[in-house]
């Protein structure tokens, strides 16, 4: 099952009358409720599954598609976390604050408890064993993230974003656990796992469905595998023929868990779903061909992975679903499986969709989002999919703060047409950007008014060392609930961090550390409106520093920062202030490139191409260029800008059919 396949089956499906039409004929559901089995692979590229005519094995996975249901065009986060956020919650991550970026190994904040997550919703309706083995990576500093504090009855793996695929070690610790014990165990991770899964199983209460959610860390790097996974793959070197022993070392894993569901006789009662959580990356191994762009970019090969669902009986057998799938709509759609019609305890973004994926009734008109942020510098990402159409922003102003009316930035694509993203038709078409960007707009004022989590360099700050085995704190100030039924006023258990307002301010940047000089950010806020902050996880009795700075609406000139202010948050703290009158203004920084044309490089076709500029010491300090290179000559990347004089730096261009290339510049 080819991805050229695909393409000559489009038409049948879109014509009127037979898009979304099953092509077999389907048994009723099963009496009772089905076991739900989630597989979620990590980075996994478009192009390598063998059912999108990748040259990878994946013999298992191809199996699952000829006999199940293929998601064509299921659409994920650009990154990890905020992915596995929305898949469990249903709703856009950016309403709690988490789709701006992953939880990185310094990052104190999670998933909130106040959401309903999907285990949450499934253990109303029966489910009463519900394990999450594998990456969790939705918050691992406070104990009110932990999965078992999550809707989950078991959990088995890592509490981050990666391990080393043997040792289990991130950061110099050991990050491998059993509900909340550390666990010391030799073998691959992905083997680990599998095996985990297997007994979850087998230890099954054959009177009650379960629900398994397994999140792999292939093809994750670091890029590591097995030798017997090797093989079969001479031909390939480097980090392509690690990356390609990972994938079939996960398709392995896969199979032997869907061999167990047919021993133990559950195969016919037991829903399989599959999907990456985003794109590959090509610099890592990953292979997202024919898509442009990689993973942590809203372009399709960031955001459109491999996935599909498996249920023998009951799903038809070679079905192709063309309409749009979003993470968000699996929680609606498991709702809407198992028969829950309550209202939702939070507003869903999600669409129930399983009428549609099994034919009985058309796909709905929707949108799809997707979104991210990262530093150091403002670099933003938006998306959205709106029938025909891909409207996709990038730029270093914020959409919500550029009233400057331009295009830069904005590229509009008939995606059906050109799933490719070559030929940018915004000029063509001014009035669908106009309607796209209402939207865009819509989507980003989901956001809550305290902005981010963090928004800093991407690095961890200095001094920073990972809390030992990865253990939760627990002596942690708990989030603030008034006693209702006492005739006092309630007393806050937490500081309100009050600051004076700074004239012509559109937003404000806080930051809270333990130390007087900063250098270990516990919180690092962004796009703050009000004067005014809350902080949450916070040791009781324990000493912090906090300051703040004022940006105008351009964010192109900000102000110094405050005095630092010295607390401790106890009970009874109610207010903090600190003054801002000693504010004087900070000219913005010159860019910091100077003019000049880097190595020519030479691609065989149009291809995407990464160009990135590190300093000496390896920090990434801005991306030059991300996108497709449109010309088979041989061509030189030009970038301008002020001088930094007397600066050297890496500049390292990136493509899919050329050599990695490297050259150190000094601006002048």
């Amino acid at each position: 099952m080819h991805w050229q396949r695909f393409t000559l089956l489009l038409p049948l499906l879109l014509l009127p009358g037979l898009q979304e039409t099953s092509l077999h004929r389907l048994n009723p559901l099963p009496s009772g409720l089905p076991n739900i089995v989630l597989l979620v692979a990590d980075d996994l590229g478009w192009g390598d599954v063998g059912y999108h005519g990748s040259r990878l094995a994946t013999p298992t996975l191809d199996q699952l598609a000829r006999d199940g249901i293929v998601l064509d065009r299921f659409y994920a986060s650009p990154i990890c976390s905020p992915t596995r956020a929305g898949l469990l919650t249903g709703r856009y991550p950016i309403r709690f604050r988490m789709q701006h970026t992953i939880v990185d190994w310094y990052d104190v904040h999670g998933l909130p408890p106040e959401e309903d997550l999907l285990p949450e919703m499934l253990s109303r309706n029966g489910y009463t064993r519900r394990a999450a083995l594998g990456k969790w990576h939705l918050g691992h500093a406070l104990e009110r993230y932990h999965p078992l504090n999550q809707g989950f009855t078991y959990f088995y793996g890592l509490y981050g974003g990666a391990v080393d695929h043997f040792n289990h070690t991130a950061g110099g610790q050991v990050d491998w656990h059993r509900n909340r014990e550390l666990v010391r165990e030799e073998g691959y991770d992905t083997d680990l796992i599998a095996d985990e899964a297997i007994r979850f199983i087998q230890a099954r209460d054959p009177g009650a469905p379960f629900f398994l959610y397994v999140a792999f860390t292939a093809p994750h790097t670091p890029l590591q595998a097995p030798a017997p996974c090797f093989a079969g793959y001479d031909d390939l070197t480097g980090d392509r023929r690690t990356y390609a022993a990972m994938v079939t070392c996960l398709d392995k894993a896969i199979g032997r868990i869907v061999q167990t569901l047919h021993q133990e006789g559950i195969a016919r009662n037991t829903l399989l779903i599959f999907l990456s959580d985003n794109g590959g990356t090509f610099f890592s191994g990953g292979n997202n061909r024919p898509l442009s762009g990689n993973k942590s970019s809203t372009r399709e090969g960031g955001i459109r992975t491999p996935a599909l669902m498996y249920w023998p009986g009951y799903l038809a057998a070679g079905r192709i679903v063309e309409s749009p799938v979003a993470f968000v709509d699996l929680f609606p759609t498991l709702k809407q499986l198992v028969g829950d019609t309550r209202e939702a305890v939070n507003e869903l973004d999600g669409v129930p969709m399983w009428d549609a994926l099994t034919g009985a009734a058309p796909p709905s008109a929707r949108d799809v989002f997707a979104y991210r942020y990262l530093g150091p510098n403002p670099d933003e990402e938006l998306m959205v999919l709106s029938g025909p159409w891909k409207l996709r922003r990038a730029g270093l102003t914020p959409l919500l703060q550029d009233s400057s009316g331009s295009t830069d930035g904005l590229s509009l694509y008939r995606i059906y047409e050109d799933p490719s993203e070559l030929r940018d038709v915004k000029h063509q078409n001014p009035d669908v950007v106009d309607s796209l960007l209402v939207k865009l707009r819509r989507f980003m004022r989901l956001r809550p008014p305290a902005g981010f989590s963090r928004m800093d360099d991407p690095v961890a700050p200095p001094g920073w060392v990972v809390r030992k085995d990865w253990t939760m704190a627990t002596s942690l100030l708990p989030t603030p609930v008034p006693d209702t039924s006492a005739a006092q006023a309630p007393v806050s258990l937490l500081p309100v961090l009050n600051w004076s307002a700074v004239t012509g301010a559109a937003s404000y940047q806080l930051q809270v550390s333990t130390r007087p000089d900063f250098s270990d950010r516990l919180i690092d806020e962004a796009y703050l409106k009000a004067p005014a902050f809350i902080p949450c996880c916070l040791e009781a009795n324990q000493p912090y520093y906090w300051r703040v700075r004022a940006f105008n609406a351009r964010r192109d000139n900000r102000s110094l920062w405050s005095r630092s202010a010295r607390f401790i948050p106890t009970e009874g703290v109610d207010r903090i202030d600190t003054e801002m009158t000693t504010y004087t203004s900070e000219p913005a920084r010159p860019n910091p490139f100077a003019s000049f044309t880097v190595i020519p490089f030479e691609t065989s076709r149009p291809e995407h191409v990464v160009a990135r500029l590190f300093d000496m010491n390896g920090r990434l300090v801005a991306t030059v260029f991300d996108g497709v290179w449109p010309t088979r000559q041989r061509q030189g990347l030009y970038v301008t800008g002020q001088s930094l004089a007397n600066e050297r730096y890496l500049l390292r261009i990136e493509g899919e059919t050329f050599a990695t290339q490297q050259v150190i510049i000094h601006l002048r």
